[in-house]
């Protein structure tokens, strides 16, 4: 098989997404026979390179993926290679000179440049212009072709409850702990409520543990059943939404980036939960926000539709889809 080279970013101020994504897919790849596959990072934290070593992943690390003579001289190594891309804001130009010199598939990410690769794969909920302008050979996007954690996989048991009791924090890899200020805001407005906060991997350590009623949580290897044991999940609209989603679980968005904006409006007309917007983080604006949405957010009836909506949007079988694409792919080129 031809060299498997992911090029994607993972750090404090990138989600996590690009990361679980590729290693889902690098992992099931493996399984189907790729022997030479190397992630293509930016310099890493600790916590990330013992997890490739754990998993026993080649990578190469370098602030400089784009520049061209950096990027080059892998190229030349790895002969033949099909690049997997999931980068922010891929260029059009940097994509382009990519496609001179490998078979260029996207899986994620952000940037015009996604619409210069040969194949562009998206399990992104579709938004205003999303797939406007590709200019490669074939082109897949929406969540039937969403790329979820094994952990995800089997059919959820999620059921929904009569009432909120225990509401799911996870926003991001939230080194800057906004989860658990939303948290003791939340305990402020409904303090019936047992609350789970879930950070990244780069957290402050410190920040893990028990603070009153909430309880924090870092780099869960598994965390479906924390999800699955919650009667609400609140999340930026990223990844862990779709995983939510995908066990049924109803969500409450709170969008931390402008890509995310759009993302979230698109979930909420998809009728899979509501949305808080605005940049205004004082607690007393928190507070009142919360308070509104969990209000909303209580009918049984109004939670059972979203959850029911959820499942229909994201089925779980992404993975299985994106492994076809890719197999087909290969025996082609």
């Amino acid at each position: 098989m031809r060299p498997l080279l992911f090029r994607f970013d993972v750090g404090r101020t990138i989600g996590l997404g690009h990361w679980y994504r590729c290693l889902a897919l690098a992992n099931e790849l493996r399984c189907c026979g790729a022997s030479r596959i190397v992630f293509l990072v930016n310099p890493l934290e600790m916590p990330l390179k013992h997890q490739l070593s754990l998993e026993k992943f080649q990578y190469l690390e370098s602030p400089s993926w784009l520049q061209w003579d950096t990027i080059q001289a892998v190229l030349e190594e790895y002969q033949n290679a099909v690049i997997l891309l999931d980068t922010m804001e891929s260029e059009v130009e940097y994509v382009k000179q990519l496609a001179t010199k490998a078979f260029v598939i996207t899986i994620g990410g952000s940037g015009d440049g996604r619409n210069h690769a040969q194949v562009r794969i998206d399990g992104m909920i579709p938004r205003l212009g999303f797939a406007n302008g590709f200019q490669g050979k074939v082109l897949y996007v929406g969540p039937e072709y969403l790329i979820l954690r094994k952990e995800f996989l089997p059919e959820p048991t999620f059921m929904v409850k009569p009432s909120i009791r225990r509401v799911f924090i996870a926003l991001g890899g939230d080194t800057e702990a906004l989860g658990l200020s939303v948290a003791q805001a939340l305990v402020e407005v409904c303090p019936e409520l047992q609350i789970t906060v879930l950070v990244g991997p780069l957290a402050d350590v410190a920040l893990t543990g028990n603070a009153g009623l909430v309880q924090i949580c870092q780099a869960v290897a598994n965390p479906r059943p924390l999800m699955e044991s919650s009667d609400l999940g609140i999340t930026s609209g990223g990844m862990t939404t779709y995983e939510l989603l995908r066990l049924g679980v109803p969500v409450l968005m709170l969008p931390q980036n402008p890509l995310q904006e759009p993302a979230a409006m698109s979930f909420m007309q998809a009728g899979v939960g509501l949305c808080i917007f605005g940049n205004d983080q004082k607690p007393d604006h928190i507070r009142s926000v919360l308070k509104e949405k969990m209000a909303s957010m209580m009918p049984q009836e109004v939670r059972l539709q979203y959850s029911l909506n959820g499942r229909r949007l994201v089925d779980g079988c992404g993975l299985k889809r994106v492994m076809d694409i890719i197999e087909r792919v290969l025996s082609k080129v």
